[in-house]
């Protein structure tokens, strides 16, 4: 059976190997897939990498705030474009782009864009505002990488068996687990980087 790697990975397979010694790819890609999917439901972000033209659906709040999920935001050299939907139709458009201060501001270090003249109407049951923009990281921060080697450590022992063992201990001593999806010491790791929803 051959397993596909996710193309949004929170590691490389060349740094995994190293640091899980695993000579078996197709395990290997099945821990790289399972933490990137973990890592993005605990922290509710869309992307883990950074990707272009993302389109993201969200409800008006009646604020000038868009909450975004694919942190942090391109600031730099990527565009921004907030679209007003009416029953899907786009009845306004804002933009930005990084050589001109527009309508819209995104903040790389906040998951949010900001209009600057307008607000979003609020919604009534339909996602009314639509958001295209670059974001995630280029570079995945350590603390980040080191709660995905812990969790696919213990990935490993759920799949051997050993079902997240977290103390072994010799001689009559006991054994201590930690039996929680993701463990605590990778939740705590991954905790700063959660978005609101």
């Amino acid at each position: 059976m051959s397993i596909t790697l996710t193309t949004d990975p929170i590691i490389l397979e060349e740094t995994a190997q190293v640091f899980l010694e695993m000579n078996n790819p197709e395990k290997l890609k099945l821990l790289i897939n399972s933490v990137s999917q973990k890592f993005r439901e605990y922290t509710g972000r869309l992307y883990i990498n950074r990707t272009a033209d993302i389109e993201e659906y969200s409800f008006g709040n009646g604020t000038s705030r868009i909450y975004v999920h694919a942190l942090p935001i391109d600031v730099s050299d990527g565009e921004i474009t907030v679209e007003i939907l009416t029953n899907g139709a786009v009845t306004s458009t804002y933009t930005n782009t990084a050589d001109t201060n527009g309508d819209c501001t995104g903040y790389a270090d906040d998951n949010f864009i900001y209009l600057h003249s307008a607000v979003t109407p609020p919604s009534e049951g339909e996602k009314n505002v639509k958001v295209t923009y670059n974001g995630g990281w280029q570079t995945i921060p350590g603390n980040v990488l080191q709660g995905a080697i812990m969790q696919m450590n213990v990935e490993k022992q759920r799949i051997e068996g050993l079902v997240g063992i977290d103390n072994i201990s010799r001689e009559g001593e006991s054994v201590s687990y930690d039996s929680g999806d993701i463990i605590k010491a990778v939740r705590d790791l991954w905790y700063p980087y959660k978005v609101m929803t």
